[in-house]
């Protein structure tokens, strides 16, 4: 039986899916959603790179996504849809989260491997029983996808932190923010070469001895404030 199989979406219940820009752009493009009916806003403890602003203040937002009362009453994903016999599968899998489609799955020093202390049963998943290939591209692609939202959330609060407490933004705002700049990028990606896209990925975040800002996935980044601006 494959791990997830006899799934009953304990995931979709006891864990928060933060989400990045490219998530809000395919979920709201794919499954004909505004921003607003798929996401809750979360204030940053403490800023991360990707948190976003709505003010000159320092406060910090992310994007997670939002939770509803389940059958049994516990709070659980807005998209698990409940089968019968405790079974719960994903109402928008083909759409769904960066977060979700690496799970559990994570890169650790170039390696592959699941983590520990999940909500799966006991020996759901086993690295030498899976497609290594095929999570290493969806780790890459989920890593790629983070380090553009960062640019974007950049450029975002570049503007934000211009705008004072009294003219706040709205996260209605943002997101229309973000479905514009989304798009744009959609171009950029489909205009590059995919042997220049693989290099991007293959490589994303290490120099392997370029200069700074000549890396693949530097000038990449480069070419996404571009679009953005």
């Amino acid at each position: 039986m494959r791990p997830c199989e006899g799934c009953v979406g304990e995931c979709c219940r006891q864990y928060f899916v933060s989400l990045n820009g490219q998530d809000v752009s395919t979920i709201a493009t794919e499954m004909r959603l505004a921003p607003e009916q798929f996401i809750t806003i979360a204030q940053e403890q403490e800023a991360t790179g990707v948190g976003f602003k709505l003010d000159a203040t320092k406060t910090t937002f992310s994007l997670v996504l939002a939770k509803r009362p389940g059958s049994d009453g516990r709070q659980q994903c807005n998209f698990l849809m409940e089968l019968g016999n405790g079974i719960g599968r994903c109402g928008i899998y083909p759409s769904r989260p960066s977060a979700c489609r690496v799970f559990p799955a994570q890169l650790r020093h170039g390696a592959i491997e699941f983590r520990d202390g999940i909500v799966c049963p006991k020996g759901a998943w086993n690295v030498a029983g899976n497609d290594l290939a095929a999570w290493r591209s969806l780790l890459l692609r989920s890593h790629m996808e983070w380090g553009v939202y960062a640019t974007v959330v950049r450029c975002w609060n570049a503007q934000a932190a211009r705008t004072p407490r009294a003219e706040m933004r709205t996260p209605n705002d943002y997101y229309t923010y973000l479905l514009d700049r989304y798009e744009r990028l959609s171009t950029l990606e489909r205009d590059l070469p995919p042997d220049e896209l693989q290099a991007v990925l293959d490589r994303w975040g290490q120099r392997d001895g370029a200069p700074a800002g000549k890396a693949p996935w530097e000038r990449f980044l480069t070419k996404v404030e571009q679009a953005i601006a």
